[in-house]
C-alpha cells in the first residue's frame, strides 16, 4: 500500500542519516587536521584539495541535519531487528572509540574504553546496536567542554552485558533527565550554550536497547557530567 511505502521510505531515510552522519564527522575530523598543519595562507595543490574536501563534507552534514530536522518523529525508525546474530559489545565498543578518537582529538578531549573480564556477547542487529553505542559516545563529546574525560565501559555479568558511557561535561538537571529520551528534547544548558543538536540521538538509542530487551537509564547532575548505562541481557 502507499502507506506501508512510506513508511519504509522513512524508515531507510532515518536508517541512513544515522549511519552517514558519524562516518563523515570523522571524515571532517581528520580532514581539518590535516588542514591545521598547513599555513593558514597556504595555496598549494594539497591545501586546495582539503579545502575542496571540507566544503564538500560540511555540505553533506548539513544536508543531513536537514533531512533530521525534517523529520516529524523520531519514531519513524525500524523497531524490529531486522537481522539477529551474536555481537560482540566489547569488540564493537573497541571499533568505535578508535573510530571517534579524531573528534575527541579535535576537541581536545580524552576519549579512554574500559572492558571488564568476560564474555560481551549478546543476541542482536549489529547495525543498530553500534548505531545505538555511537549515539551515546556521540553525545557525551558534544557536551563535554574541551580538557574532559569521555569513558565508554563494558562489563560482563553473570546475566548481562552493561555498557556505559560516562563523561564530566555539562550535566543535566533531575527535573530535565527523562525528557532527553523524548524526540527533539534537549538540556536547558546544552540550548543556552548554542550546542548544536537534532534531539534524536537519544530517543533512537533507548529504542533500540529496549527492542533488543534491554534498558537505557541516565545518572547526571548539573556540573558533574553524565552517565548512561545500557544493560543488555544474555542469550
Amino acid at each position: 500500500s502507499l502507506l506501508a511505502h512510506q513508511q519504509a521510505s522513512q524508515s531507510m531515510v532515518a536508517t541512513l542519516t544515522h549511519d552517514l552522519k558519524s562516518p563523515l564527522t570523522v571524515i571532517l575530523g581528520h580532514a581539518e587536521l590535516a588542514r591545521d598543519e598547513l599555513p593558514e595562507d597556504d595555496t598549494s595543490p594539497t591545501s586546495v584539495h582539503l579545502d575542496s574536501v571540507l566544503q564538500a563534507v560540511r555540505r553533506m552534514q548539513g544536508t543531513i541535519d536537514d533531512l533530521l530536522a525534517q523529520r516529524e518523529s523520531a519514531h519513524d525508525e525500524p523497531v524490529h531487528v531486522s537481522t539477529w546474530e551474536p555481537v560482540d559489545l566489547a569488540a564493537m565498543a573497541a571499533e568505535l572509540v578508535s573510530f571517534s578518537r579524531v573528534v575527541a582529538d579535535r576537541h581536545q578531549l580524552a576519549l579512554t574504553l574500559s572492558v571488564g573480564d568476560g564474555d560481551a556477547v549478546v543476541e542482536g542487529d549489529p547495525r543498530q546496536l553500534m548505531r545505538a553505542i555511537d549515539n551515546l559516545v556521540a553525545n557525551a563529546l558534544k557536551y563535554t567542554p574541551p580538557g574532559g574525560n569521555v569513558v565508554l565501559s563494558v562489563e560482563c555479568l553473570d546475566d548481562e552485558v552493561v555498557v556505559s558511557c560516562a563523561d564530566d561535561g555539562l550535566g543535566i538537571p533531575a527535573a530535565e533527565q527523562q525528557e532527553v529520551f523524548e524526540a527533539y528534547a534537549r538540556a536547558s544548558r546544552a540550548r543556552a550554550e548554542g550546542i548544536e543538536g537534532s534531539g534524536l540521538g537519544l530517543p533512537s538509542a533507548r529504542r533500540t536497547v529496549e527492542i533488543h530487551g534491554g534498558s537505557l537509564t541516565l545518572t547526571s547532575a548539573p556540573g558533574e557530567g553524565a552517565t548512561f548505562t545500557a544493560r543488555f541481557p544474555r542469550p
